[in-house]
This record gives C-alpha cells, structure tokens and sequence, in this order.
C-alpha cells in the first residue's frame, strides 16, 4: 500500500513537471520561432496490414492482425529526432497521443491513462519467467503479428525501446517488457510455436553477436537502481550495469514523452530461404499500467534481402560479356 502511494505520488509530481515542461517548451518555441527543432509527428492506424506496409522492406506476407486498444499503434515520422529514427510504425501502452503517458502530451488532455486494460499474453509472460522476473502482471497488451517469406537466410530489422520507468523505476517489479517473437522452419525455441526471442541485447556496441537477456527495463537502462538494491536486475543478468551503453537518458523529455530509450537496436535472426515465417511483435506494462513504455520500429527496416549473381568474364575477348560461357 505504501510503496503504491509512492507510486501514484510520483506520477502526479511527473504530471505536474511535464505539463511544466511543455508549458516553457511552448513559451520556448515562441520567444525563440527561428529556431528549427526536431518535432515527432504521429498518425494513429489500426489497419494491420498498412501497419506492416510501414516496416517491411520488399518482403511478401500475409495475415497481418493487430491487438490493442485507440491509438496503440500507427506512424510515426520526424527529423533529427533525438531517438535516431526518422520514421516506422509505433506501438506505445499509454497511446500514442493525447494523455500524460502518451508518446507526446497534449496540455488540453485531462492527464488520465489511455488505458488500463490487464492483459495476457503467454509469451510475454514467458519471457518474464525465464529471467526470474519478480512480477508477470501485464497490463495494456498490444500484439501485431503477420506471416512473411523469406528470400535470403536471415532477417532484420531496427527498433528503439523507451518508457516512463526510466530513470526512477529501474531493478524495481514494474520491469515493462515487449518481444518479437520469430517461429518457423528451423526454429526451435520455448515460446509457442517453438518461437524464440529476437528482443535481445547486444553483446557489443557494434551489434555483431547477442547475448541471451532480453531487452527490458531491468536489462538495459543508466546502470543505475533506483533505490540502490539491485537484486531485480542482477537476478536477470549480472551484467547489466555494462549495458548501459545501449541507453540513452531523456529526462527534458525532449521529441517523445518518455525518460529514456535505448540506441537504435538490431534484432536479427538465421532462416531458410524461400520459405514462410511467423513473427509476433509484442509490448506490456508489468505489475501496473502507471508508467508506460513504447517500442518504435524504424520503417522499411524489415528486410530478408535476396542473394544477387554477378556475371563477367575475365577471358580476354570476351571480358565484360555476361551471356557467353568459354571453356577454360
């Protein structure tokens, strides 16, 4: 009850110190209108598969579905926005417009939550269970899924996690987490369908191998415990502190609504060519809908690029010829 208290306590001092923000942020703009300043837009959609559209890269797929409550999801676009993605789709637990947990505040919104809907979702769950999470409690569950096929062996994509838990809630229960879930031919994983997690956290800051945690508040953050106890974190991963390199703090809440959010991450994994996959991408509020997070996936960024030939010859008199075959 008390650390509750505490929590809805925060949240009115955050309430009163954004709209203050915004507030000289606006008189800001004013005073100072010659001044050209990154600016987020964003369009709500619930259209599934023009939300694919968005994130794939000449990739063919098929049963796109998408799960969630108004304005959980949609595009967003800007320039030189301090999160390093220009524009892609975006999946946000507290909406993306309107309320003080939004992706951006608007000051004539009344400051409630966009929604506080508990949810379920057994791979979320899942994957709070195998790091020894403290809570599994989901709330605002929003879930786009589609079926893709593959031209080359493996796919990739890019994509920005951020919340309101940061900074003060870090190694703390409310670990909000979200996950991108890959199964298919020669995928064997523990979450269903034999999927795994492609939501993991790099291993280096050039993004060439991954470890197995995945990517949640108590994983990648400032280093930092809010509280100083960081049991909930190293019970996850003890490196996690060395993690903070993928971290990036927000605290003027600069472009998006939210106290931090990683570097552009990659998630990435080995397939089959020619063949059809199944992805889930996944995002929740853990043990309250309080404080919310948000996921931006950078557009055009989905991709299984086919394999190219090159064809020439290096035989004299015929060099540069691509359509004639010489012995030898």
């Amino acid at each position: 009850m008390v650390y509750e208290f505490f929590r809805q306590a925060y949240r009115v001092n955050i309430l009163i110190m954004n709209r203050l923000h915004l507030t000289l942020s606006i008189i800001f703009s004013l005073v100072f209108s010659c001044l050209v300043q990154a600016q987020i837009s964003l369009d709500c959609n619930d259209n599934a598969d023009q939300l694919v559209n968005y994130l794939v890269d000449g990739v063919d797929f098929e049963n796109a579905t998408v799960s969630g409550f108004d304005c959980s999801t949609g595009y967003f676009e800007g320039t030189d926005l301090n999160i390093s993605l220009t524009s892609g789709i975006a999946m946000a637990t507290g909406g993306l417009t309107g309320g003080s947990n939004s992706v951006i505040q608007d000051l004539t919104a009344p400051g409630e939550l966009t929604s506080n809907t508990p949810g379920i979702d057994q791979d979320l769950q899942l994957q709070l269970e195998l790091v020894n999470a403290t809570s599994t409690n989901l709330n605002d569950v929003i879930v786009i899924e589609f079926d893709f096929y593959t031209t080359s062996d493996e796919i990739v994509f890019e994509y920005v996690f951020a919340s309101l838990e940061y900074q003060a809630f870090t190694c703390s229960q409310f670990n909000d987490i979200f996950g991108f879930f890959l199964s298919g031919p020669g995928i064997n994983g523990p979450f269903s369908n034999n999927a795994i997690n492609l939501a993991l956290v790099p291993e280096n800051e050039a993004q060439t191998s991954f470890t197995d945690s995945p990517v949640i508040i108590n994983t990648i953050n400032s280093g930092a415990s809010w509280t100083g106890a960081t049991g909930p974190c190293d019970d996850i991963d003890p490196n996690w502190q060395e993690y903070s390199v993928f971290f990036n703090d927000n605290a003027d809440l600069d472009d998006v609504n939210f106290n931090g959010f990683t570097v552009p991450l990659i998630a990435s994994a080995s397939v089959t060519p020619c063949e059809w996959y199944h992805i889930k991408l996944a995002i929740a509020d853990v043990a309250d809908n309080i404080f919310n997070s948000g996921v931006f996936l950078s557009e055009n960024s989905f991709s299984s690029v086919g394999i190219s030939i090159n064809q020439d010859s290096d035989y004299a008199p015929f060099i540069g010829n691509d359509t004639t075959l010489v012995e030898g």
